[in-house]
């Protein structure tokens, strides 16, 4: 105050004037008196700690923090703490109508892009389109701004004209269309910051074809974004259409700079923190069973899929042909049958296998055993033939996706989770 009378904002306790505990950028306390009021995204007594599955505690940010993303994966996840660099772009610009049935290209004087409206003279709404240096895959964009400096010409001496009102930015990809910003523009120049939170983002149709001065907003303000909406659109951004008229009797309009940032691994001074790193879970990869009535075999350690445990050959015999009635037998022994028990433990199998010659029955149970795989490399790889499964077992390959190999004795073509020359890890 003017006589020192008062505590300034974040401060309490006067004539003291501690400093308020509560975080500024993850509550809502403009007076610090009492408990803190956290924004939805923040925990803490102090609100300084983002609740679980969030990460990057923003003052900007409405909510506080961002909730992770990471594909639907796992919700676990923190900032990336990445540099940031930007796009700055001065040819390929053009102009086009929101259906984009007129598209002209822009004329450049230095570094500044002009558009006369005589060009565009059909249309009452017309945006500047983004060259593909902004586009593609743009998921290091988010929390990040885009900034757009821009200037217009209005008709000399006449004030019967007055600004007009629509979206500032509208982008496309994946399959959705938002746009951001419904304001007038006075005077002859704007700066517009356009943060890439879903907040304030709203869909627009794709039907809209023109804007005019008497079209209502709420006939193309859609719904509020959402994160997943905004991420993924992030991922593929197909355009990027920037606002080109503010003025009912504009002439002409400029386009002097659009700077995007975006996050990547580098050394630069300035270093974001909106960017989600995530941990992902360690990959259990499915069971080879196709059919879901047979129980799940949980994978352990080193997770191949020949381990004893999975019982790989069993589950290739079950899906070579063999009777439904010797499935349901088959079926009941899995969760019975153990490789690592003496062999005395599978021979009630030899009952169950209806249908495979007396003379295969040794070598499908060795197969149950995981003896054909796990045995040593040979020593001359080129007399090593592939193993196929007995004729009464079908005509498939027992292991389909190994062939022989002059330096590896095998060489597999390993299943979705599987990673080594016999697919071991």
């Amino acid at each position: 105050g003017p006589r020192c009378d008062h505590c300034a904002k974040g401060y309490r306790r006067y004539p003291a004037c501690e400093p308020c505990p509560c975080d500024r950028a993850g509550s809502v306390n403009e007076e610090c008196d009492g408990e803190c009021i956290c924004k939805p995204n923040v925990r803490g007594p102090r609100c300084d700690t983002c609740a679980p599955g969030h990460f990057h505690l923003d003052a900007h940010n409405p909510v506080g923090c961002t909730p992770c993303y990471c594909n639907g994966v796992t919700n676990a996840c923190g900032a990336a703490a990445l540099a940031v660099y930007t796009v700055v772009e001065h040819e390929n610009w053009s102009v086009a109508d929101l259906s984009l049935k007129r598209v002209v290209a822009a004329a450049r004087e230095g570094t500044d892009v002009h558009i006369a409206h005589d060009d565009m003279g059909f249309f009452e709404a017309y945006y500047w389109l983004a060259p593909q240096e902004y586009l593609g895959r743009r998921m290091t964009s988010y929390g990040q701004t885009l900034t757009v400096k821009v200037s217009w010409v209005r008709l000399r001496g006449d004030t019967s004209g007055r600004p007009t009102r629509c979206p500032d930015v509208i982008i496309e990809g994946a399959g959705y269309r938002i746009a951001y910003g419904d304001n007038s523009h006075r005077g002859r120049k704007a700066t517009l910051e356009i943060p890439f939170y879903e907040h304030d983002w709203f869909h627009f149709p794709k039907d809209i074809t023109d804007i005019t001065s008497k079209t209502q907003s709420t006939s193309y303000r859609g719904e509020a974004v959402t994160r997943r909406q905004m991420m993924e659109i992030l991922s593929s951004m197909e355009s990027l259409m920037i606002r080109a008229r503010y003025h009912t009797v504009q002439v002409e309009g400029v386009l002097h700079d659009v700077i995007l940032e975006y996050g990547k691994e580098g050394t630069a001074t300035l270093v974001t923190g909106a960017v989600e790193r995530c941990n992902c879970p360690r990959k259990s990869p499915p069971p080879f069973p196709s059919d879901p009535a047979l129980p799940h075999l949980p994978l352990t350690p080193p997770y191949s899929p020949y381990s004893p445990g999975v019982l790989g050959p069993l589950v290739r015999i079950l899906r070579a042909g063999v009777s439904a009635r010797q499935q349901h037998h088959l079926r009941r022994r899995v969760q019975e049958v153990r490789v690592q028990r003496p062999r005395r433990r599978l021979r009630p199998l030899h009952g169950r296998l209806r249908g495979v010659p007396a003379q295969h029955r040794g070598r499908a149970l060795r197969a149950l055993q995981g003896r054909l795989l796990r045995r040593p490399r040979p020593r001359h790889p080129r007399r090593v033939p592939a193993v196929r499964v007995p004729a009464g077992l079908g005509d498939k390959p027992l292991h389909p996706r190994c062939v022989p190999d002059l330096d590896l004795g095998y060489k597999c073509q390993c299943p979705a989770g599987y990673e080594g020359p016999r697919c071991e890890t």
